[in-house]
C-alpha cells in the first residue's frame, strides 16, 4: 500500500490494519519462542546423544577400564 493510499483511509481502517499487523506480530514472536525452545531441546538431545556414543567408542577401544573411571578421569576405588 503506498503512502497516498495510507492517507486516504479513515482513523478506523488504520486501527484495523494496525489491529492486525499487531496481532500477526505477536503471533510471530510466540512462533519464534516456541521454535527456539524446540531447537534447545534438539540440542540438549544431540549432546546427550554424542556423550553417550563417545564414550561407547571409548569403551570399545580402551575396554573396560575406562567404564570405572568417574568425570574427571580419576580411576574409581
Amino acid at each position: 500500500m503506498t503512502d497516498k493510499e495510507l492517507k486516504k483511509l479513515k482513523r478506523l481502517e488504520l486501527l484495523e490494519i494496525l489491529y492486525e499487523l499487531r496481532r500477526q506480530l505477536d503471533e510471530a514472536k510466540a512462533e519464534n519462542e516456541s521454535l527456539r525452545q524446540e531447537l534447545e531441546e534438539v540440542k540438549h538431545s544431540l549432546a546427550a546423544q554424542t556423550n553417550t556414543m563417545v564414550a561407547r567408542l571409548y569403551e570399545d577401544r580402551f575396554g573396560e577400564a575406562f567404564a570405572d573411571t568417574d568425570t574427571s578421569g580419576e580411576a574409581a576405588e
